[in-house]
């Protein structure tokens, strides 16, 4: 476990013995992930201890589950937008002009749905995903 010492002073030892139970190689322990501190991180997974009260946790929470959907949203969106986009192409050369437009017309849709995302959640979109 590799500590960056971020807040590690003001911890109990309930919440610095969980920690070190939990983290496994290579994670990466007090981390800030969008301005909070988040005490393991791993690729697919956030781990926050908490051993007191959780209202801390609430605006924290929130503020990350919130970025995640928005994520998968923009990730789900973009997937389609290249799968329409290579669909309509086929479409073309098969010479069916009217499903290639109508391809492209949900390729628009969903350009659009992307650029609001970015807009609500201009971390998803800076993020480099």
């Amino acid at each position: 476990m590799t500590a960056h010492n971020i807040g590690t002073l003001r911890e109990k030892s309930l919440h610095a013995a969980v920690k070190e139970w939990y983290a496994e190689p290579g994670d990466r322990v007090e981390e800030k992930v969008e301005g909070f501190v988040i005490d393991i991180v791993r690729p697919d997974l956030l781990i926050e201890i908490q051993t007191r009260a959780f209202l801390p946790l609430k605006r924290k929470l929130n503020r990350l589950t919130e970025t995640h959907r928005v994520r998968e949203q923009a990730l789900r969106l973009s997937r389609e937008m290249i799968r329409n986009s290579a669909n309509s192409i086929r479409a073309a050369h098969r010479g069916d002009f009217n499903q290639a437009r109508d391809l492209l017309a949900k390729v628009t849709s969903a350009a659009e749905e992307v650029q609001a995302l970015r807009e609500s959640q201009p971390a998803v979109y800076y993020a480099g995903y």
